[in-house]
């Protein structure tokens, strides 16, 4: 074989390494699911509701961990609460349904009189290469809200109204267990319908990438060989 032919072999897997961590975002529910091989969706339904009603009293009964059915949450300050009714516009997003993950920090909030948000990390049983979420009630003027995957982030658009259900997914190269959510001012918001699953393995155009380069190659090494009598 011919050094052209290690040059684009050697490129070939560093495009394939370059992209082992890349992520695309999706904003839409229906153009991500559809981009899934297989996924799970947690609806928060099959469980007890966990927390106060009532997040203006001054009681500090969010969980600080969770242990659901296919991750565990883990919250710092301790913010985590399933809820069965709307409150400042978080809401469930199940058809059918009435419960959601409330991440709720008020009672923190209103004792120090500054708006205090929170960090969540969803903790997946089974490492995923995708993973998405409905979310509502995250209006609080000034607040970054971000999702974090190792040394990935992302900043989130806010709820404009704050009742309207937005949605955020991510589909990796590399696959991940640890999914974190920040807020850094809005004291409470809601989840709902957490999505998370496998992706299609390469996209389209790195196969197709790939099959031109190794097409070069063979090329390259036909052209390098000695013809014979």
């Amino acid at each position: 074989m011919k050094p052209t032919s290690y040059v684009a072999l050697a490129v070939f897997s560093v495009a394939l390494a370059g992209n082992a961590q890349a992520y695309t975002v999706f904003t839409d529910r229906a153009a991500f699911e559809s981009a899934l091989l297989s996924y799970t969706i947690e609806d928060f339904e099959s469980y007890g509701t966990v927390g106060t009603p009532d997040p203006f009293l001054m009681i500090p009964d969010g969980r600080d961990t969770l242990t659901l059915n296919h991750f565990t949450l883990s919250a710092t300050p301790d913010a985590i609460k399933i809820w069965d009714a709307d409150h400042s516009g978080s809401h469930n997003t199940t058809t059918g349904g009435t419960q959601f993950l409330y991440l709720d920090t008020d009672n923190l909030g209103y004792a120090s009189g500054t708006p205090v948000g929170s960090t969540t990390t969803f903790s997946l049983n089974n490492a995923v290469d995708a993973f998405g979420f409905d979310y509502t009630g995250v209006f609080e003027p000034g607040t970054a809200f971000t999702v974090s995957i190792g040394s990935f982030s992302d900043n989130l658009a806010l709820n404009n109204p704050e009742a309207t259900p937005l949605f955020w997914g991510v589909i990796g190269l590399g696959s991940f267990t640890d999914v974190t959510l920040a807020t850094s001012l809005d004291s409470g918001y809601g989840v709902d319908q957490v999505t998370f699953g496998l992706a299609v393995p390469l996209p389209p155009a790195l196969w197709l990438f790939g099959s031109g380069l190794l097409a070069l190659v063979g090329g390259a090494a036909r052209r390098g060989q000695p013809e014979h009598g």
